[in-house]
């Protein structure tokens, strides 16, 4: 029910906004693959931001916080593919 209420908030654009961050980061980190990256996602929900963070720089170690036990077990499910992933 949270994904579906963050898109009824921001009236279905809640995965364009997210995915906004990711040009300027690869922009940063010269288009790098994420060798090397540490990427700490705070908030992180159910890890919709994750996914395109792994999708971006696969090779980063990326690592979700969220204060909600449940939101943190449905990223570990979206997850749980991406060997990179905390």
């Amino acid at each position: 029910i949270y994904n579906h209420q963050v898109e009824m908030l921001f009236r279905g654009l809640a995965d364009p906004m997210r995915r906004l961050i990711l040009r300027p980061l690869k922009e940063s980190f010269y288009m790098s693959s994420g060798k090397g990256l540490r990427i700490l996602d705070v908030g992180s929900g159910t890890g919709r931001l994750g996914e395109f963070l792994t999708l971006a720089f696969p090779e980063a170690k990326v690592t979700l916080l969220d204060l909600s036990f449940p939101y943190l077990r449905v990223s570990q499910e979206i997850l749980k593919k991406r060997a990179r992933v905390d």
